[in-house]
């Protein structure tokens, strides 16, 4: 159950006598709004990768600051109460937040395989690569792309605004290397390709 809760709320009790009435303000201050930055994230597990680490990207704001972590799977089974989780194999996982305050938000990662370059999307193309930073693609409609580093963490994750499709995007926060670029589009089709940042 999510809770959502207003920033602050002034209460005025009164008392009244025979002779007077008094007016008390008590001030209740309520913790702002506990967001996560996404609930779903669509990735796709590369068959010559060891592992990969959920949970990286994710920003949370509001509540009561103070967080609890829990991992599942699908069956319930209860993975680990940290921020992150590595995974070795493929699947659906879902991570709870929750604040102090019992306001809790889910995130749910599903997992799929393949191998770069095994999803035939001819058309696909991302530039440029080499990067400085900015690219472009075209060829794809992706309302997510995750951009994973070559041990499997995720280090940025960039989400549609507005339900339209994601033709660029900013990388130019990461340090120089190789990374892998996982697109999502609206119908959870994936692609997976090399990037290299300058």
């Amino acid at each position: 159950m999510k809770k959502y809760f207003l920033s602050s709320l002034t209460v005025a009790m009164f008392w009244l006598s025979a002779s007077s009435q008094t007016i008390v303000s008590i001030p209740i201050n309520q913790n702002p709004i506990f967001e996560v930055s996404t609930n779903r994230l669509d990735i796709t597990f590369l068959e010559d990768a060891s592992e990969l680490v959920l949970g990286a990207d994710i920003v949370i704001k509001g509540g009561s600051g103070v967080y609890k972590y829990q991992w599942t799977d699908v069956a319930g089974n209860e993975l680990g109460n940290e921020p992150f989780l590595s995974v070795a194999e493929a699947g659906t996982y879902l991570l709870t937040i929750a604040d102090t305050c019992d306001c809790e938000q889910d995130v749910t990662f599903y997992v799929g395989t393949a191998s770069v370059g095994s999803i035939n999307v001819s058309h696909l193309t991302i530039y440029p690569n080499p990067t400085d930073g900015y690219i472009r693609i075209d060829g794809f409609d992706p309302y997510q792309i995750v951009a994973l580093d070559m041990t499997g963490h995720i280090v940025a994750l960039i989400n549609n605004e507005g339900m339209q499709p994601i033709y660029e995007a900013d990388l130019s926060h990461l340090p120089s290397g190789l990374y892998l670029l996982n697109l999502t589009d609206a119908y959870h089709n994936n692609v997976v390709c090399r990037l290299v940042k300058k």
